[in-house]
Order: C-alpha cells, then sequence, then structure tokens
C-alpha cells in the first residue's frame, strides 16, 4: 500500500513539473543565451524544486529521464512491423512534452565498422 501511494505522489510530482518546465526555457532550449547561464538554470531548477515539494536534485534527474524518454517516444516506428503498442506512459510523454520537440533532433545511426567480414 505505501509503495502505491509513493508511486501516485512520484505520479503528481512529475506531471507538475512537466506544467512547469515548459515556463523555463532556459532548461531545454539550447539556442538561447539562457541556456548558457548556469545561475539562471540553477535558479529554474530551485523556483521548479519549491513548486513540486522535491529536492533540486530529483528536479534535474526527472527533467533529464524525461527528456531523454520523450526523444525515445518521439522515433518510436509509426508503421510495419518494427511497431510496438503505444502505452499510456508513451502517450502521456509524447502529448505533454511536445514543447520539447523543436529541441530534440534525431541523429542517423552512425556504423564503425568500415568493412563486415563473412566468416
Amino acid at each position: 500500500m505505501a509503495a502505491t501511494n509513493m508511486f501516485i505522489c512520484e505520479t503528481i510530482a512529475e506531471d507538475k513539473l512537466v506544467a512547469i518546465w515548459e515556463e523555463f526555457p532556459c532548461l531545454y532550449d539550447v539556442r538561447s543565451e539562457s541556456f548558457r547561464n548556469r545561475d539562471l538554470r540553477d535558479e529554474a531548477i530551485q523556483t521548479i524544486s519549491d513548486e513540486v515539494e522535491q529536492s533540486a536534485d530529483w528536479v534535474k534527474n526527472k527533467i533529464r529521464q524525461l527528456r531523454n524518454s520523450y526523444g525515445k517516444a518521439s522515433k518510436m516506428a509509426s508503421s510495419g512491423r518494427a511497431r510496438k503498442q503505444v502505452t499510456k506512459r508513451t502517450a502521456w510523454l509524447r502529448e505533454r512534452l511536445q514543447f520539447l520537440a523543436p529541441f530534440v533532433s534525431r541523429r542517423d545511426t552512425v556504423c564503425s565498422l568500415n568493412d563486415v567480414c563473412i566468416v
């Protein structure tokens, strides 16, 4: 029962974080001058941590995790055999973190092997 309550509290804090995060472009807009200002970013993290009643480290880690998860969710195959069932979590990420779309770029995979040898 305690684990369920902890999960619910975590989910509520995460939802609050996403709602507030969009208001601080210094935390996701890599092209802006404010992104390069560490003091401004730290101040934004502290403001968010006060709002969601979590530690600054929790906020930093959660932002990193959410950004990475959004990047992975946004590049999932949309059709064909590679298509996977979209989970509630993935749908939530795609919907709530759309503001990150211009700042999360897809990169082509790179192979470090020049020649493939068949033995």
